[in-house]
């Protein structure tokens, strides 16, 4: 039984984590991970002497302070206790837990969960409601390894648990963790009845039984502001009071900046648009400061939202929510304005809306001019640019060829000079370049093509023209000349693909 489980049950696992770390590639020892998440896994001693017994006192805190990366190699926890002064005369026959014991903190009183801070951490504690990012490492007395440890178990990345009242964590880890503040490492002791109970679980898991725990907090949010708002019901959420809302907001903002720290960017995006949705259904103010308030923050809300977008490659809804987000751009600082129009104009070069993108970086050059994030995205979309010029040419020189004469001549001499009056003696080349294909079409039909899309560029309600599809040699050249045409116009040619559906489109403004 891992240490997350309970007669509840597992907290369901997370289905979207990014890579893992292959970690075990770099564990001294031989060890059989498929043995470790079974029925056990075969220790070998190392016969380098690197956890020898240490003979000097600084030797000794140079053992204890190794205890994080030797844990997460999937070392013993009991070995370490060897480096507390078991070598001493004081602490002679004792056993290793003992040892911890007399050096402990007891937390409730009781004796049950006794507590040492290996490593401080830094502001406020862990509160009851809080998803908390974390590592640890379980040791049973006498055991020559972990019997459970993240750093193996999930490839060296933490695990995100609920801590207080619902928890499925063991009380004691439980508690231990609501001790904690962001940042710390401690190791606790915890009694059978914080733990395993009497009845243990299995091989690997003694009946009652003392559990020695280092535990890691990573990070921290809580989300019971957000959570108790989500509970209410359509009428109670439409009466809430700003208070309720804007903390809601803040909770599921926090929410959203802890889940991309971890990589997880669809749950980050999900959190934050569940902020902007409390925002924007229904939301009264009763003067212009919280009206501000509130502004500031679903833009930051909208920022982040479209941030992670971009990092999952969904550049139409990236787009949307930048332009959404520019509605709310009075209330944020100089650096958030940077931010939504750095990654605005990333989404819109990724859509091949080019002119606007590049208006957005420049206006975000003016604010901040030696801005490495501008300068990189500015880059991104000049490279972008070259590539779309390079697919268009190699559309026009692989799709539109020009006719074969050797291998496609008519029998019919009548219907070859018919072809050759129409085409003309001096071809239009797509593309610069010797190997550019040569596109043949008549003077009517330039003239035609003139006129319908000088027609189209003045009629302010079409956005589309669709073309009809020639799959004849001279439909090529006739879609060809469109194409180049449309380019010198400024307007889009496009193409889907196996030449479904060929149509003219306007730039967005």
């Amino acid at each position: 039984m891992a240490l997350g489980e309970t007669a509840a049950g597992r907290p369901p696992a997370e289905d979207d984590d990014p890579d893992h770390d292959d970690i075990v590639d770099h564990v001294p020892q031989a060890v059989d991970t498929k043995k470790l998440m079974g029925e056990g896994w075969q220790f070998e001693a190392p016969t380098t002497g690197e956890l020898e017994e240490p003979q000097s006192a600084d030797s000794k805190k140079k053992y204890f302070e190794g205890l994080t990366k030797l844990n997460e190699d999937g070392h013993s926890l009991a070995e370490y206790c060897n480096g507390l002064g078991l070598d001493d005369d004081d602490h002679a026959g004792q056993q290793p837990f003992a040892v911890l014991r007399a050096r402990m903190e007891d937390l409730l009183g009781d004796g049950g969960i006794m507590k040492l801070v290996e490593a401080p951490g830094s502001g406020a504690q862990v509160t009851p409601g809080s998803v908390v990012s974390l590592h640890y490492v379980g040791q049973f007395e006498g055991f020559d390894e972990p019997h459970d440890s993240t750093y193996v178990r999930n490839h060296g990345k933490p695990e995100r648990h609920l801590v207080g009242p619902n928890s499925k964590l063991l009380p004691g880890l439980n508690q231990t963790i609501l001790s904690m503040k962001k940042g710390e490492t401690c190791l606790a002791l915890v009694a059978p009845q914080y733990g395993y109970g009497k009845m243990g679980c299995g091989p690997r898991i003694p009946g009652d039984s003392e559990v020695l725990f280092r535990v890691t907090v990573l990070s921290f949010f809580d989300k019971t502001d957000a959570d108790e708002f989500g509970l209410m019901t359509e009428e109670e959420q439409k009466s809430s009071t700003f208070e309720q809302r804007i903390k809601a907001m803040r909770a599921h903002h926090l929410a959203g900046n802890e889940l991309y720290k971890e990589t997880k960017y669809h749950q980050a995006a999900k959190s934050y648009r569940e902020g902007i949705q409390v925002f924007l259904v229904n939301m009264s103010f009763k003067n212009e400061e919280q009206h501000q308030e509130a502004k500031h923050l679903v833009f930051k809300l909208m920022n982040n939202r479209m941030q992670c977008l971009n990092k999952t490659y969904k550049w139409v809804e990236a787009a949307k929510q930048g332009r959404q987000a520019l509605h709310y751009e009075d209330c944020a600082d100089e650096d958030m304005r940077v931010m939504c129009y750095v990654r605005l104009g990333l989404a819109l070069s990724m859509l091949l809306e080019f002119t606007e993108s590049a208006s957005w970086l420049n206006k975000a050059r003016r604010l901040r001019p030696r801005s490495r994030d501008v300068a990189t995205v500015t880059e991104r979309l000049a490279q972008r640019q070259r590539d779309h010029k390079l697919e268009e040419i190699e559309f026009a020189r692989r799709v539109f060829q020009p006719k074969n004469a050797t291998s496609e001549a008519p029998d019919d001499t009548s219907t070859a000079a018919a072809a050759t009056k129409e085409r003309q003696a001096e071809p239009e080349m797509p593309t610069e370049g010797p190997e550019a294909a040569a596109i043949y079409v008549t003077d009517d039909f330039k003239r035609n093509v003139e006129d319908t899309l000088r027609k189209f560029l003045a009629d302010p309600g079409r956005r589309e023209l669709p073309l009809p599809l020639h799959q004849t040699e001279d439909g090529h050249h006739k879609l060809a000349h469109i194409c180049v045409r449309c380019k010198e116009l400024g307007l889009l040619f496009k193409c889907d693909e196996g030449m479904v559906r060929a149509r003219v489109v306007k730039p967005n403004k």
